[in-house]
């Protein structure tokens, strides 16, 4: 169960139902949406603003080179505090996904904060530690003061003040692990280049100021005492790919859960594990005490502060003071877990407003013991149905195939904008922009149109071949490693193509490499809404001309810069050399829309901005960001984007990939271009040919 300390994130892109990302919208316009349902117009430019208390990267750069890291700037400006009191509560249980050989960690009560947990400094990071299973790195502590606690793990130093109430971190990879984007392994159709050097640029010290955030480091002990959700935004799934709720009385890692918290459903299908986790002592319970509220508030924005990845463009320096503007606090500082779901669901689906920030979930640990019934209840009525069907001379499973209704088709026409507002609210319900923002509403148009113009014979993964051009339309980036690592005993059929579109790719390239007259070949993405960032990087192999990829992005946490390359066994004759790719001997296009998303923009971006493929159609939606796992201090499980952003340093500067993708022809009138050759082999063979012609006014 253990996970490294380097933590791999191939965290997947993935694409929920719908959106983009497209600047700042008016606060009041929000709020108009939440009060009276109207659809928001206007935009305005994003707020650009640093972490709080970031600092130079310099000093820490030298450090890096030349050995020990220097003691972190610490602020010296805080006002001293009267410490309260604090004792071991108990002894709690950590389950990493199963109820079987927990580890342990104690938790310890502070008298003015009722029902939070509070765990040593110490404790928690040893533990992590352990989790990481990084035996590199020990933890060693010094205690220069009565109410300062330094820890240093490798080259890097964290300093816990409980006077000045602040953690300062000199080399914060140090403990959180040097996040990748992917990893890759040495059985894998993928590997780390030995051709070129993969670089990593450090991120810079700083200090975090819990005052900002109404939460408190307490001394006791001879330790420093930390709010355990505070330590999990600062340190946890970074650290150790694990995500810990407290139930009130033990940690649940819920890191696998992700959207398909079954509880949130009403799953008819119990599990022991979330049993446990939502029965713990806050299920009998509907409200939050006034302590409780008061971290779950400050937790909350803490993590958003530090690790969503698009803080800027949502318009926010403090989710604190963000959620205020925005009138969600009646919500979300409620002391019913009802009133702070609502109010979470709509600053990720409106306020938030990119399909990488989604609710999903609708259990938090708080009053859960009536959905536990439901849940138990149905699953003992489904026995009792299945043996009374066993009496009756039954088989078990059933096995009665259901006869499948044909899907209902709209009646509609397109023939302007305004008619692909009638198919989205055909497709979604009449008061669908109620629950989204702009950017959601906007992306959803585009899916319903896409979806609605796609033939159903096109749909998913193909191929079609129109004279010299071949078009490969493939609506996700799905990756399975299982299936990957055994191409060199079984090369890729049509029956690994839904599960690995490198396989699909790979089959692609043998049929067109066995077809002379095709000269170029077209990547259509107009539906493609992302997928796995493995996937991303293996695709891409197949444009480069030697197999070749280069993956550059940025941690928003901490400022690290990462430039990663790869070799892709595109040819999958198990050697990493030159006679990969087939750059330079094919033409590239790729086509896209607002509904590619996630992946799909990033693959866009890469290829375009390194000069392997022509971009054409409409500017992608977007999604720069990698999906974090939202786990908060009511146990609420979600998506956000999340702190590693792709993009790229053009002239020192970091150029995000959301909204620049670089377009060589856009096609199409109107806000959805229906005049425009989407899924249309003939015409965008058409379209191309009048564009290498020199005919680019006519073709766009």
């Amino acid at each position: 169960m253990k996970k490294p300390i380097s933590v791999m994130l191939t965290l997947v892109l993935l694409c929920l139902p719908v959106s983009q990302a497209a600047g700042g919208i008016q606060v009041d316009d929000y709020v108009d949406v939440l009060q009276g349902g109207r659809t928001p117009a206007g935009d305005k430019d994003p707020a650009e603003s640093a972490p709080t208390g970031s600092a130079s990267v310099e000093e820490l750069i030298k450090a890096v080179q030349g050995g020990e890291s220097p003691e972190p700037v610490v602020p010296d400006d805080a006002p001293a505090r009267e410490v309260p009191d604090a004792e071991i509560s108990h002894t709690a249980r950590v389950y990493l996904g199963t109820l079987l050989s927990p580890e342990e960690l104690k938790v310890w009560h502070v008298s003015t904060w009722e029902d939070v947990p509070f765990v040593s400094v110490t404790d928690y990071l040893e533990l992590c530690l352990a989790l990481g299973d990084e035996s590199d790195y020990t933890l060693r502590s010094h205690m220069p003061a009565k109410n300062r606690i330094t820890l240093k793990c490798g080259d890097g130093s964290a300093v816990f003040d409980a006077d000045k109430n602040t953690v300062s971190l000199s080399d914060p990879e140090d403990f959180m692990g040097y996040m990748n984007l992917v990893g890759a392994s040495s059985n894998d159709v993928m590997q780390f280049s030995d051709k070129h050097n993969s670089t990593y640029r450090p991120g810079s010290e700083f200090a975090v100021r819990f005052e900002d955030y109404d939460l408190e480091l307490v001394p006791a002990g001879g330790d420093i005492l930390i709010p355990f959700q505070a330590a999990e935004v600062l340190f946890g799934e970074n650290m150790t790919g694990y995500a810990f709720i407290y139930n009130g009385q033990d940690f649940y890692d819920v890191s696998y859960l992700g959207d398909s918290n079954s509880y949130a459903y009403g799953s008819e299908n119990p599990s022991p594990y979330q049993d446990a986790l939502y029965s713990g002592p806050f299920a009998d319970r509907e409200s939050l005490t006034p302590s409780y509220s008061r971290y779950y508030l400050g937790t909350l924005s803490m993590m958003m502060d530090l690790l969503h990845g698009r803080s800027s463009e949502t318009g926010y320096t403090s989710m604190m003071e963000y959620i205020k503007s925005v009138r969600l606090d009646p919500l979300i500082l409620s002391l019913d877990a009802g009133d702070i779901r609502s109010g979470v669901d709509k600053l990720l689906n409106i306020f938030f407003d990119t399909s990488h920030d989604g609710y999903t979930g609708d259990s938090s640990v708080f009053d859960t013991k009536a959905t536990l019934l439901f849940i138990r209840d149905t699953h003992e009525e489904n026995l009792d149905s299945a043996v009374a069907s066993l009496r009756d001379g039954a088989v078990y499973p059933a096995g009665m195939e259901e006869e499948e209704e044909e899907d209902e088709k709209w009646d509609g026409v397109l023939r302007n904008d305004s008619d692909v507002e009638d198919l989205t609210r055909w497709v979604l319900g009449d008061d669908y922009y109620r629950w989204y923002g702009p950017a959601n509403q906007m992306m959803m148009k585009w899916t319903c149109l896409m979806d609605w113009l796609c033939p159903e014979n096109v749909a998913g993964n193909s191929l079609q071949i129109r004279g010299n051009t071949a078009i490969i339309t493939f609506d996700a980036f799905r990756s399975d490693d299982s299936t990957s690592s055994f191409y060199y005993l079984a090369l890729p059929t049509e029956e690994d193509w839904e599960y690995d579109t490198f396989g699909f790719f790979y089959s692609c390239f043998e049929i067109i490499s066995r077809t002379p007259e095709v000269t170029r070949v077209v990547f259509d993405l107009s539906n493609n809404g992302g997928g796995d960032a493995q996937s991303l990087c293996q695709l891409l192999g197949f444009l480069t001309p030697d197999g070749e990829v280069n993956i550059t992005y940025m941690n928003t946490y901490t400022g690290a810069y990462n430039s990663d390359w790869f070799h892709v066994d595109t040819n999958l004759d198990g050697v990493m050399d030159d006679r990969d790719g087939w750059g330079g001997q094919y033409d590239f296009y790729i086509v896209t829309s607002p509904s590619t998303y996630s992946c799909g923009n990033a693959f866009a971006f890469y290829a375009a901005k390194q000069g392997l493929a022509k971009v054409i159609g409409r500017q992608p939606g977007g999604g720069d960001c990698v999906i974090n796992l939202w786990y908060d201090a009511i146990g609420l499980i979600s998506s956000y984007s999340g702190n590693l952003k792709l993009g790229v340093k053009e002239n020192g500067q970091f150029v995000s990939a959301e909204g620049t993708v670089p377009m060589t022809a856009e096609w199409g009138t109107g806000t959805f271009a229906l005049d425009a050759p989407w899924y249309s082999p003939e015409g965008i063979v058409d379209f191309i040919d009048r564009l290498e012609a020199g005919e680019a006014d006519d073709a766009a």
